[in-house]
């Protein structure tokens, strides 16, 4: 389950399971016809991991966010997990390959 919601909102999972990762943030930017956004939702979705999406090019001010939470990174996606950067598509599968990515959910 995603949830789109505009900025500022904040996470909320009331369909959530409990023995999912409820209790873990984890935040999406990403934009229109972006296929490395794309597979990064497919990538959390294979991996049940919930997860809020805020497309920039829908929600005013969303850009203009993801530029000073990421330390001025502009290319989508930007994925935070428990409000911690962890970056792009290729980091988040890196943190996956490597097994990882399950530690900074728990």
């Amino acid at each position: 389950m995603n949830t789109k919601v505009p900025v500022g909102d904040s996470f909320d999972f009331p369909d959530a399971d409990t023995n999912s990762n409820v209790a873990t943030k984890v935040l999406i930017y990403t934009g229109p016809l972006c296929s490395d956004c794309d597979s990064a939702k497919r990538l959390l979705a294979r991996n049940n991991i919930q997860y809020k999406e805020i497309n920039i090019a829908n929600v005013e001010g969303a850009m203009d966010e993801m530029i000073k939470k990421t330390n001025a990174k502009r290319t989508v996606p930007q994925i935070f997990i428990n409000d911690k950067h962890i970056g792009g598509f290729d980091d988040v599968r890196a943190l996956e390959k490597e097994n990882k990515l399950q530690d900074l959910l728990t």
